[in-house]
């Protein structure tokens, strides 16, 4: 599937590239060339104005014009110039600077330049024709200026060979970057599908199980059809258990999914962390009491009545705060310690869950919030979740602007400390 995306992504980057460029280098193209024209035709008129004064003004004396102005110091005068006739009434050669040329051309009756190709002296020109009139407007004659553009019409065709040469090199490139860019742009795209694939394996594999184990235990219940509920009462409860852990499941993995598609999750508003932090205390005393952990509380003292209070979600951040103590103390064998602290420092909070568990081993420490990552440790645990927990929190300290840190030694415990800014961005 990707190949073709990258091909189709390649061949619009090329078309694309091949369209500038043609826009690009066209436009120069007809810059230079109008450039070029009108320098040509500036050179002929700036020439021929002085010219066709002096031999008007001589036709108007009643005398020849080459007996007022010697033609051949023309080309000293105008060197640029290839050739310069002048012509009578009837269209005859009276005088020119260059008969090789002058012989060829045609006289013009039309005042616009002309651009000629001349066989015998292989040569281009342009051609600029200026009638003469006396006092009268009767036409006495006619100016003719030849400008040499041969080198102006090979530096264009130069240019023309330069673009074509350079717009293949450059589509050759293009094709390349291309095929590299597309590449580079689709990794992402590739390894987001490859996620959202593992996702939906992952999402499929943890809830086939509690569903197994459910139609397992109802399976059992209907066997037992002449017992009462209270015989039955063991499968029972398990298919209850086993629908309060689908029942998790299938939240985290909403959650997750509205975060995918960057839905808007959060409630921002003025919060009390430290009624938060009490109120879970009080939920998780119970909890490790009955497990035979010791949960020791520790919430600085402030004076300042808002010294707690900050811009955030308080559901989120409740859920975020139950991760990590359920954790904690889920993960801490009978007679362990489990120590929550919360204190500020400036404008941030600090909350950490330390505890004296199994920790986490180094190798599983980079990948434990990832989504369904799980230890070889907390695997072997009846009571393991789906590996979904900690991804989420790491989702609602991001989203608060926050950062969460964890350092673990395996057979040692783990220590989570989140850090959250008072004022949101």
């Amino acid at each position: 599937m990707f190949q073709s995306v990258r091909m189709k992504l390649t061949i619009l980057l090329v078309s694309t590239f091949l369209i500038l460029y043609a826009i690009t280098a066209g436009t120069i193209y007809i810059l230079m060339d109008r450039l070029t024209i009108n320098n040509e035709v500036s050179l002929l008129q700036s020439s021929a104005k002085p010219l066709s004064t002096q031999v008007s003004l001589a036709f108007n004396q009643g005398r020849f014009p080459q007996e007022f102005v010697d033609i051949r110091a023309l080309v000293h005068l105008f060197p640029r110039l290839s050739d310069v006739v002048l012509r009578d009434a009837m269209g005859q050669t009276l005088a020119d600077t260059n008969y090789r040329i002058s012989k060829n051309l045609p006289y013009s009756y039309s005042q616009f330049t002309q651009v000629l190709y001349l066989p015998n002296a292989k040569r281009w020109i342009r051609l600029l024709t200026i009638h003469l009139t006396n006092t009268y407007g009767q036409r006495v004659g006619g100016l003719q200026l030849a400008l040499d553009i041969t080198e102006d019409l090979a530096t264009l065709a130069r240019l023309r060979d330069v673009i074509w040469e350079v717009g293949v090199a450059g589509a050759i490139v293009a094709i390349l970057i291309g095929f590299y860019v597309s590449n580079r742009a689709l990794q992402p795209i590739s390894r987001s599908w490859g996620r959202q694939q593992q996702f939906v394996a992952d999402a499929s594999h943890e809830l086939r199980t509690p569903l197994s184990v459910i139609q397992a235990n109802l399976d059992i219940v209907l066997t037992h059809g002449n017992e009462s509920v209270l015989d039955n009462m063991e499968w029972l409860s398990n298919a209850r258990e086993e629908i309060a852990r689908l029942t998790k499941l299938t939240v985290d993995l909403l959650t997750l999914a509205r975060v995918d598609s960057n839905q808007p999750l959060l409630r921002i508003q003025d919060v009390d962390i430290r009624q938060i932090v009490n109120e879970i205390g009080e939920t998780f005393q119970v909890i490790a009491e009955m497990k035979g952990v010791r949960l020791d509380w520790n919430i600085a003292s402030e004076s300042a009545r808002d010294a707690y209070q900050i811009k955030a979600d308080p559901d989120r951040l409740r859920q975020l705060l139950v991760i990590l103590v359920d954790n904690a103390i889920k993960y801490t064998p009978e007679q362990g310690l489990v120590q929550v602290s919360l204190e500020r420092h400036r404008q941030t909070l600090r909350f950490c869950v330390k505890d004296n568990g199994i920790g986490i081993s180094p190798r599983d420490l980079a990948r434990i919030f990832n989504r369904f990552y799980r230890s070889d440790q907390a695997r072997n645990r009846s009571d393991s979740g789906a590996g979904l927990g900690l991804a989420i929190a790491k989702w609602i300290v991001k989203e608060h602007k926050g950062k969460m840190t964890v350092t673990s030694s395996l057979g040692q415990g783990s220590n989570f400390e989140v850090m959250l800014p008072v004022r949101l961005r």
